[in-house]
This record gives C-alpha cells, sequence and structure tokens, in this order.
C-alpha cells in the first residue's frame, strides 16, 4: 500500500514523501521525497505521482515501486489525483487551474513515446477507471448544481453522464470486479465517512461512523478488503482497513497525516 505523507502543515515540499507498507501495516518506510499522490501501476511494478523535487520541474513522475528511475512524464504544476487504467496504457488525471486546489478538465495520457493526452471534456476531480476502461467515476457537478456527487462518464467520449450521488461525495474507486465504487461523503455532521454504491447508483450504504473523517478509501486487488484513512475522531490520523462490508474496522498503520490541502481528493494506492 502506498500513501503520502506530510510532517508539517508548512506548503514547503520538503514536508512531503511517499511512503509504502506492507498491506498488514508492516515494514512502513519512505520511497520518494518532496513527493505526493501516489498511484501504483496495475502490475505494480511502477509508481506514478506528484513531485517537486529540488532543483527540477514539478508535475508527474513515473518512477519503480522502490522509488528508483523517477522519470518526468508531464511538466505541469497543476495536475493532481493520478489512476491508471488495468491495461496500464493510460493514466487519467484532473488538469486543475491552480497549485493545490484540485477541479477542472479531467484529461487522459498515454504512457508510451506519444505521450498523447485526451481531453474527456468533463470537469470535476478524482478519477478512476473502471476495470475495463470504459468508463471514469469523478467527483463533479452537473451543470448550474450547487452540490457535487460522484459521475460516471464513458471515456471515448460517446453517451451521457451518469449522476449516482448528489452527497458532495469524492475519492471514487471502482471495485476489482467493476460493480461496485467506494467513495468518501460527508455525513450528517459533516464529517466524511467510508460509502459503497452499486456502479448502477443503487444500494448506496455508509460503511464508518466515526466522529472524525474517514477518506480516500480503495479497495484491495481481491475486492475483499478496503482501505482507508481515518483521523480517529480527530486524533491522530492513520491507515484502516475493513472488510468490504464494513465489518472488522482495524489500524494497519499510525500517524499517517495527509496532505493539509489535498487530503479530501488524493487517495492511497494499492498493488498486486
Amino acid at each position: 500500500i502506498a500513501y503520502s505523507v506530510a510532517t508539517s502543515p508548512d506548503e514547503d515540499p520538503q514536508f512531503r514523501s511517499i511512503w509504502i507498507a506492507n498491506v498488514d501495516g508492516s515494514n512502513a518506510h519512505t520511497i520518494i521525497t518532496y513527493a505526493w499522490s501516489p498511484a501504483f501501476s496495475p502490475d505494480g511494478k511502477q509508481i506514478a505521482y506528484y513531485g517537486r523535487p529540488k532543483n527540477a520541474p514539478e508535475g508527474m513522475y513515473v518512477a519503480n515501486a522502490d522509488g528508483g528511475g523517477a522519470t518526468l512524464v508531464l511538466n505541469d504544476a497543476t495536475v493532481c489525483c493520478f489512476k491508471w487504467s488495468r491495461d496500464g496504457i493510460w493514466i487519467v488525471y484532473t488538469d486543475s487551474n491552480q497549485k493545490n486546489r484540485p477541479g477542472g478538465p479531467i484529461k487522459m495520457f498515454k504512457m508510451d513515446s506519444s505521450k498523447t493526452t485526451v481531453d474527456l471534456k468533463v470537469t470535476g476531480n478524482t478519477p478512476a477507471f473502471s476495470p475495463d476502461g470504459k468508463q471514469i467515476a469523478y467527483s463533479g457537478g452537473e451543470p448550474n448544481a450547487t452540490t457535487l456527487g460522484i459521475i460516471v462518464a464513458p471515456t471515448d467520449g460517446s453517451g451521457a453522464l451518469r449522476v449516482l450521488t448528489r452527497d458532495n461525495g469524492g475519492a471514487p474507486q471502482w471495485s476489482p470486479d467493476g460493480r461496485r465504487i467506494v467513495f468518501h461523503a460527508p455525513s450528517d455532521d459533516q464529517h466524511r465517512q467510508v460509502f459503497v454504491i452499486n456502479a448502477d447508483g443503487t444500494g448506496r450504504k455508509q460503511l464508518t461512523t466515526g466522529k472524525g473523517n474517514d477518506i480516500q478509501p480503495i479497495w484491495s486487488r481481491d475486492g475483499n478488503t478496503i482501505f482507508y484513512r481515518s483521523d480517529q475522531n480527530g486524533t491522530n490520523w492513520a491507515i484502516f482497513a475493513m472488510n468490504a462490508d464494513g465489518t472488522n474496522q482495524r489500524r494497519l498503520i499510525a500517524n499517517t497525516p495527509p496532505h493539509p490541502d489535498l487530503w479530501g481528493w488524493e487517495s492511497l494506492a494499492v498493488a498486486p
């Protein structure tokens, strides 16, 4: 599992780093500094992330899974929230108009020598591919809407958008079988909790009920576990896991404060 850690609310990138750990929480360690927003490739051999290294351009980098061999792929200081397609060919992302403020045109970048960029003609944040690559789920709003939610759009530009929720939900992630989407959204007390919904928009269910914020949910590769980040009722951030039905909630990794500006938009990442 990969996640970002912010050791200070100061905006200096020296306080941002990417960590990895085993899925049971053991062997947690730093692999990349001056970086955040990690996303594993489908085979787990590479990791895409936002990098702001010393004396080098900032933007989307791709490195080996151990943090070595980093290469600048997209020289753009306003990109965010990367997710790979299952075939490893595309990365979907948000191209904001200002740093550390996600939300803007959603685009796809082709991971080959062509470096093709495709504008999906939708606006929002935290996009994620469906397992078959034919759709993305993202957090966005309908025209003239005052409330955001989870929206599904085709990646080929055909067909209408499907609005699944109008609950200010964010950070959607498809289950490995493509049948469900997990996301976080404000609960009745306005703290973010983890929810799951069927991909057709039915069966919305709240999985966490803490008095703080539970965010950034993501499925294990077998679909049986959901990992997420929790501030433990406002005390201290940690990485948690639970069964896919919300039972057996357990802390895996303590002291994992997220990026102070991006905690509602970043995601955890899980390798095969």
